[in-house]
Parts: C-alpha cells; sequence; structure tokens
C-alpha cells in the first residue's frame, strides 16, 4: 500500500489514477469516431468519381475533427489539415493530403445540391 503523506508516493498514485481516466476518454472518444466514420459509410456521395481525390469519408472526418476543435470556416480547416494531419490519419489514409479551403466549399456546395434538389433543406456545414 501506497503511503499517501509521502508527497512523491502522492505524485504517483495521483499520475497512475489520471492515466488510466485518460486512457478511458482516449478509447472513449476513438470509438466515437469510429462510430461517425461508420454512419458515414451510408451517404451517397454525388461526385464524379473519376474527378475524386479526397474520399467524402476522409472529408466528413477532417471537418468533423477542426469543428470539435473549435474551427468554423474553411481556411481553419485548411489549416488543420496542413498542420495536424496526424490525428486524423489514425483513421483514414490522407494519402493526397486534405483540400485546400476553396475545394471544401466546392465539396460542400456539390453535397448539398442533391439535398436541395429533393426539396430538402441543405444543411450548412
Amino acid at each position: 500500500m501506497l503511503n499517501l503523506r509521502c508527497s512523491t508516493c502522492f505524485r504517483r498514485k495521483i499520475t497512475a489514477i489520471a492515466g488510466r481516466r485518460a486512457t478511458a476518454k482516449a478509447a472513449e472518444a476513438f470509438d466515437q469516431v469510429v462510430y461517425f466514420l461508420e454512419s458515414f459509410e451510408a451517404l451517397d456521395d454525388h461526385r464524379h468519381r473519376g474527378k475524386v481525390i479526397y474520399p467524402l469519408d476522409e472529408i466528413l472526418l477532417l471537418v468533423l475533427l477542426v469543428v470539435l476543435t473549435g474551427c468554423d470556416c474553411w481556411v481553419e480547416i485548411e489549416r488543420f489539415g496542413e498542420t495536424k494531419l496526424d490525428s486524423p490519419r489514425r483513421f483514414r489514409l490522407f494519402k493526397d493530403g486534405t483540400p485546400s479551403h476553396e475545394q471544401l466549399g466546392d465539396i460542400f456546395a456539390q453535397t448539398a445540391a442533391p439535398c436541395a434538389r429533393q426539396g430538402q433543406p441543405a444543411r450548412q456545414a
């Protein structure tokens, strides 16, 4: 048993508890991202297959992760993709990197267009 009166023992105990909690939170976050990725598989990609450079699931994952960090515009999403791509690469390859802010806007405009044609309101990203 650890002597919690000893500051070194107390720090070790707290660090061990915090480490377990952080590991549990990381595992939970990983599971949630995997759930979101599975949800993306059901989405239709209405872009021309021959012209697709960035797979839709990679784009949606990138946007999801960036929005969770507090970014809210295409330029910030592009910047995140350029500087912190290691994080989303734990889940997908991103072999061609990430799209520019202009490409992101175009992709989301194309993705929203089929909804508008079907009489459904297009959701803003």
